[in-house]
């Protein structure tokens, strides 16, 4: 519950914001002027088109009464339960969408660019790296969609399934090619031959646990996903290493360019599992890696 002291001599109206998309199902309480209370009810397990606003996010706009009024939410979830509540104004709320409009779709765009360019460089060079490289970008985006709450918004409004669904299945998508790229791009079949068999069986695990993430419950597949993603990071930089002492000098670029996206990818699994707190830093990690 909360409070809100309305000192003005006049009611006001606000928006209250759950900035977490994930969440099944929320409930809020609105005390009417007779003391009634009032239910709404919103959350990924419903049809998008239900939402009383049209944003990724959670919004709830309601009158503030002059004086204290005091306002309950009632949440319930199969993934991590953040909650992230903000107040905003109408002009702060539209100042606020339009700013992230503008960052994200850099970044989606960025990342369709990327896309191409390497689809250019295969089919100029041939090297299966690239095309490997172009999935492992294309799955990335989509998993940061999912955890925004674009995908849902955007590409499956209509089936609250997918909008739990994917994120495990999208996670496990991003790790399979971001150690099919270790393999081509450090060349491990040739330098670490012994190393590629254990990481084929590791592809195999992950292969499996995607394909499952639609057949079994979100609580029990997410922090198996999580943990796959811990393995896959320190397992991958380990790779590397390995590889720069056998004069790998490919692998010094890797460490270097992909140490920020996986310390991303680290950091933002240890907030799923609530050992990192969930702020501003944390919820970002993996767009910032």
């Amino acid at each position: 519950r909360f409070t809100i002291d309305n000192q003005l001599n006049q009611e006001e109206e606000i928006y209250l914001e759950i900035a977490y998309p994930l969440i099944d199902k929320i409930h809020f309480y609105l005390p009417g002027q007779n003391g009634e209370l009032f239910e709404r009810k919103t959350g990924d397990t419903y049809p998008f088109k239900n939402r009383e606003e049209y944003y990724r996010n959670f919004l709830f706009k309601f009158p503030v009464y002059k004086g204290k009024t005091t306002y309950y939410l009632r949440f319930e979830t199969e993934s991590s339960m953040v909650l992230s509540l903000f107040l905003w104004s109408q002009k702060n709320l539209q100042e606020k969408i339009g700013n992230e409009a503008i960052i994200l779709g850099s970044y989606y765009g960025i990342l369709f660019v990327m896309s191409c360019f390497n689809i250019f460089l295969y089919l100029s060079v041939r090297d299966k790296a690239y095309l490997v490289y172009v999935f492992l970008i294309i799955t990335l985006g989509f998993f940061q969609a999912a955890l925004t709450g674009h995908a849902y918004q955007y590409l499956y409004p209509g089936y609250p399934y997918l909008a739990n669904a994917c994120i495990p299945f999208l996670m496990m998508a991003s790790l399979f090619w971001i150690i099919q790229f270790t393999r081509y791009y450090l060349n491990i079949p040739s330098i670490l031959p012994d190393t590629d068999k254990a990481i084929k069986v590791l592809l195999g695990l992950i292969a499996f646990i995607g394909i499952g993430s639609f057949f079994s419950k979100y609580s029990i597949i997410t922090p198996i996903a999580v943990c796959f993603a811990i393995i896959t990071v320190i397992s991958v930089n380990t790779i590397a290493i390995r590889c720069i002492m056998k004069k790998n000098r490919s692998a010094k670029f890797y460490i270097l360019a992909w140490g920020f996206m996986l310390t991303g990818i680290f950091i933002y699994s240890l907030k799923t599992l609530t050992v990192l707190p969930n702020n501003f830093f944390t919820n970002w990690s993996l767009l910032i890696g």
